[in-house]
């Protein structure tokens, strides 16, 4: 039989021959998980092992990865393994007193020792009997069950209720932290059955439902009520025991007498503790219990009621329907079928091939026996310091770890004097001492394919192929490099404490490349078409312009920390209520903030309210002060010692988080997180955040902060209220860089080229701090300051009042930079350096501790691993398939070419589908500075907008006849207004004055919103708005009969 089962292991066990890297290893096909104590697991299989630690063979990985076992928690094995076995006519379960299970055929009994053959071990092994205190014929005639077998066979009932709620340990119990977690196994049950089970409850006293029926109800039930345990029969209840302090174990034999309804409940011992008569259930439904789904299947039945339970044991076997005998649970003693338990149990013989057991002078069948039990003398605890092994059959062994060679792993054991080599082939689980050694650090993250692990990127020895970077979990000796062309990325400082100390500033300069690559660092100088950059990955380097999209110049000299930062504003209107200091700002009302001070992903800053009531409003990504203004809004209130943290609604509404967040001495801290698509919010230290804002495109406008006092529900601000801020500071996380927001409408305007520039094309756009655009051409960039070309006017403009510098190209022209050349380019890492930097490098060598690789832009750069925040190891990729949105900000600054002017005979556009709706909001600067335009201002007259350029033609033409219709109406109800079309203040006044228009009332529409909100497609177009603020008439174009068609217009509305 024993051979039989070798050569079914043997053939069950195919191999899988990897090949990675050019290392061959022998990897199982059932692969199995390596978890660490800190909960990462790892796919693969195990290899030769020796000097307390593992050799784990992963196709993840090339080559063995070797822990230490101080650093494991377990190797899971795959449940396929539990295949073919037990499949033996005979079986017995051996408990060794230090808790080890032995699950085999029993060969031989004698005064000294056992003989065991268990599938753990290669050979039958023998054990002194001293070391045993159990042997329970499994297989008996009158025996149903015998342990818990699988979690697979059991069920659960109720809502959200499944069997997962509970876990396997070691030993074979089930466990569940599951409030209300139940159990079901259904079992034909004899009609006489006794049920025996023992259950531990380490979190407080017992608290649960045992019964022998789908639903228990409606049988025989043990439940506990309060603190007594109670024997129940639907309406018929027996009290048991009390429970009392320190109770945490139920130990118990239930009989039941199925064809008369006897219940009996007996100790471990026998003693009766309770019991029930006429305890009836039909064992089949009838009509009415069908129609009412009821389900009188039997078997066995557990509900747990407290925070952490475990069913440590259950056996089913038939009763004879005797009192069970009471029994001293302290003195040994054989159990034989039909017979009262027997004491002589030194005289117990099994001959080795015999089928009888001798007990004294007696012979009985092997099958007549059913349990011998030698009580320790000593009560031993279990040891917690040695390696534990368990096998689907049930076997369980512990002992020092030795080693592992060919699918053994060998043990020494407490209760063998020689090391005992075990079979894996069918192992469950192996799990490792519980020891006091601290988890090493492992503050680096790994991400590939089904995989995540924490642990340490480190920089190989030597170059094995193209792989340079290695990955070193916790307890491994050494780094080892990744399996061939896999894809993986690797975060350094994935959870650490600080991940705002990167040792970068936020005043360093950016060059975004063509090819995606960022480089942040020293912008030098910019002259003679080259440009010198100095980075710590590249060291100092001249590159040409047609390789850049972009340079951010760098904030220098930004104040980040506090409010002395020179762009920290009170408004005029709400001065007096708004005391701002270097270290602390101080609000009784009104708002005060900054239009660009945005430039980090991580805002911190402390509020301290002088009532204990009130609230206020943080506004951030806003161009301005406006409240019309898109912004990303958070409401803070404080009442009593709570505080509520929520979000504005599209309503206006507020919305609350719904944290119990309690605050003491009116004071809370802050710390807000601002990630790609979302905004988190912490308070008063808490490491998980209060509070997620999803982070909605037109719920940006700018890279503006403010503070604003009230929000939220009206009753928070009923009293007066006054909220001190201080400890400010705008930190950025490691490997990000400044946020950049640019209103799309503007950047719009910006890139479309009037027609008046074609052939003369503007090669460059600055971007300031607050996002106003400037067309031209850099001239250069040495020391501090930038000369531009602008329409002909030299600039010299500082450097810290330009926040980028963007080369513009048409679509052709950026297709051709060379950005399809990197699709031939072998990229084999992917960095992103702690200031920013985004660097794609085909690996070459390594230096000391340097990773050292080429760029196809750069040249070669050499990355230090204390540099590195993310890297990612995966082919090439096309530049439309990468997914950094930070290095794609610039990809499509293409330059867009403004259509011709409407000209005479083309259509009027007077079917505007603006006619008849309510005129758009209009609220724009003046030839005037000090002076608005605002629509809302001339509701009741009738309003007449222009739209026009000073390059337009059509427009210059157009400008007279509008000015004349309007003269010779004469009326003081008339309002006329010309938008210019996104030019400088000088270039139109010198145009007036040239053509003697100095006097007419022009409006600055810079940046295009108010021409896109009135559906502008060319130019110009004129408007009427009538006196109750509708659109009465639109009409693109010029022609000789405009003048006609707009005196009537007017004279309609009047």
């Amino acid at each position: 039989m024993r051979l039989l089962l070798k050569r079914q292991i043997l053939t069950y066990c195919p191999l899988l021959l990897a090949v990675t890297g050019g290392l061959t290893h022998v990897v199982g096909e059932d692969l199995a998980w390596l978890t660490w104590r800190n909960g990462d697991s790892l796919k693969g299989s195990l290899s030769q092992s020796s000097d307390h630690r593992i050799a784990w063979l992963s196709p993840a990985f090339q080559g063995p990865i070797n822990v230490r076992i101080n650093q494991l928690d377990s190797i899971r094995f795959p449940s396929t393994r539990s295949e073919g076995v037990d499949q033996r006519s005979s079986h017995f379960s051996i408990y060794l007193n230090n808790g080890d299970r032995l699950e085999g055929d029993l060969l031989s009994l004698n005064s000294s020792s056992v003989t065991v053959d268990c599938l753990a071990f290669e050979e039958p092994v023998t054990l002194h009997r001293s070391v045993v205190r159990r042997i329970l014929h499994t297989n008996a005639d009158e025996m149903q069950l015998s342990g818990l077998g699988e979690l697979t066979s059991w069920t659960s009932t109720g809502r959200d209720r499944r069997p997962t709620d509970w876990f396997t340990e070691l030993s074979g119990a089930f466990a569940t932290h599951q409030w209300s977690g139940n159990l079901f196994r259904p079992i034909e049950l004899p009609e006489k059955v006794e049920i025996s089970f023992s259950a531990k409850f380490p979190r407080g006293k017992p608290d649960l439902e045992i019964g022998l029926l789908k639903d228990p109800t409606l049988g025989p039930m043990l439940e506990t009520w309060d603190n007594y345990v109670v024997l129940t029969f639907r309406t018929k209840f027996v009290p048991v025991m009390e429970l009392k302090e320190g109770d945490n174990e139920l130990s118990f034999r239930l009989f039941w007498n199925q064809s008369n309804g006897e219940v009996r409940l007996c100790s471990e011992s026998g003693e009766l503790l309770a019991s029930i008569d006429k305890a009836l259930v039909d064992r089949r439904i009838s009509d009415d219990e069908r129609k009412s789904q009821v389900d009188l299947s039997r078997g066995f039945s557990i509900l747990n009621r407290t925070p952490e339970m475990h069913l440590e044991s259950l056996r089913i076997q038939q009763w004879d329907g005797q009192p069970a005998p009471v029994v001293d649970l302290k003195k040994p003693r054989i159990l034989v079928s039909g017979r009262p338990p027997i004491a002589q149990v030194e005289s117990v013989r099994l001959r080795e091939g015999s089928n009888r057991l001798s007990i004294g002078s007696q012979s009985i069948p092997l099958t007549e026996f059913r349990e011998l039990i030698l009580p320790s003398s000593t009560d031993l605890k279990p040891r917690t310091d040695i390696t534990k092994v368990a096998w689907h059959s049930g076997t369980t062994v512990s002992g020092d770890f030795c080693s592992v060679e060919k699918n053994c792993l060998t043990l020494k054991t407490e209760w063998s004097e020689r090391p005992l080599a075990l079979q894996l082939n069918h192992a469950k689980e192996i799990q490792f001492p519980q020891t006091k050694v601290p988890l090493e650090p492992s503050a680096d993250r790994l991400i590939a394919e089904n995989l995540s692990l924490f642990g340490t990127v480190r920089v190989l020895p030597k170059a094995i192929g193209n792989t340079l970077l290695g990955w070193q979990p916790p307890g491994a000796d050494a780094p080892i490099p990744l399996a061939g062309k896999s894809a993986a990325s690797m975060t350094r400082r994935a959870h650490s404490a600080d991940r705002t100390d990167n040792g970068s500033s936020i005043g360093q300069a950016r060059l975004f490349l063509t090819n995606d690559e960022l480089l942040s660092g020293e912008l030098i100088s910019i002259r003679g078409g080259k440009i010198d950059f100095t980075s710590r990955a590249t060291g100092r380097i001249t590159i040409s312009p047609d390789l850049i999209r972009a340079i951010d110049i760098g904030r220098a000299g930004r104040i980040l920390r506090g409010f002395s930062d020179p762009e920290w504003e009170v408004f005029e209107e709400t001065e007096e209520q708004v005391d701002l200091k270097k270290e602390s700002a101080t609000l009784t009302g009104g708002s005060f903030g900054n239009s660009s001070i945005l430039l980090g992903d991580v805002l911190c800053f402390d509020a301290k309210w002088k009532q204990s009531t009130g609230s206020f409003t943080l506004r951030l990504f806003s161009e301005s002060e406006a409240p019309d203004s898109p912004s990303t809004d958070i409401v803070v209130a404080a009442q009593g010692s709570r505080l509520y943290i929520g979000k504005l609604r599209e309503s206006g509404a507020f919305s609350f988080s719904g944290e119990n967040i309690r605050i003491e001495n009116n004071e809370a801290s802050f710390r807000i997180v601002t990630e790609p698509k979302k905004v988190l919010v912490f308070a008063n230290g808490r490491s998980k955040p209060v509070l997620t804002i999803p982070l909605s495109p037109d719920q940006v406008s700018g890279n503006g902060l403010y503070f604003t006092l009230g929000g939220g529900w009206p009753g928070w601000n009923q009293t007066p209220t006054e909220i001190t801020f201080s400890n400010f500071s705008i930190e950025r996380s490691p490997g990000s860089i400044p946020r950049k927001v640019i209103d799309p409408q503007a950047r719009e305007k910006a890139l479309t080229i009037p027609r008046i520039y074609r052939g003369k094309v503007p090669t460059h756009l600055l971007v300031a701090p607050n996002g106003d655009m400037l067309r031209g051409k850099l001239l250069s960039g040495i020391d501090n300051e930038l000369k531009f070309d602008s329409k002909g006017e030299i600039l010299t403009l500082p450097r810290n009042r330009v926040s980028t510098l963007v080369w513009l190209r048409d679509d052709m022209e950026e297709k051709e930079t060379g950005s399809q050349k990197a699709h031939h380019f072998e990229i084999t890492h992917r960095f992103v350096l702690m200031d920013g930097s985004r660097l794609h490098l085909s690996a070459q060598r390594v230096d000391g501790s340097e990773f050292v690789g080429l760029s196809e832009y750069l040249g070669e750069c050499r990355v230090s691993i204390d540099n590195v925040h993310h890297v990612e190891k995966r082919p090439t990729l096309p530049l439309e398939d990468h997914d950094d949105a930070t290095t794609a900000f610039y990809r499509n600054w293409n330059v867009i070419y403004a259509p011709e002017p409407k000209l005479p005979g083309e259509s009027d556009g007077s079917d505007s589908p603006l006619v008849g709706k309510e005129a758009p909001k209009i609220k724009l600067k003046t030839l005037k500075d000090s002076e608005i335009f605002n629509l809302a201002d001339h509701k009741g007259k009738v309003v007449v907008l222009d739209f026009w350029a000073t390059w337009c033609g059509p427009c210059i033409k157009a400008m007279p006849t509008v000015r004349n219709v309007i003269d010779k109406i004469d009326s003081e109800d008339i309002v006329f207004a010309a938008i210019n079309q996104a030019e400088s203040h000088q270039i139109v006044v010198d145009f007036l004055a040239q053509r003697g228009w100095i006097s007419t009332p022009v409006a600055f529409d810079f940046n295009g919103k108010v021409s896109a909100s009135y559906e502008v497609k060319g130019l110009p177009h004129t408007v009427v708005i009538d006196r109750e603020g509708k659109i009465s008439w639109a009409h693109t174009g010029f022609t000789d009969e405009m003048g006609e068609k707009l005196f009537k217009a007017i004279k309609e509305c009047l």
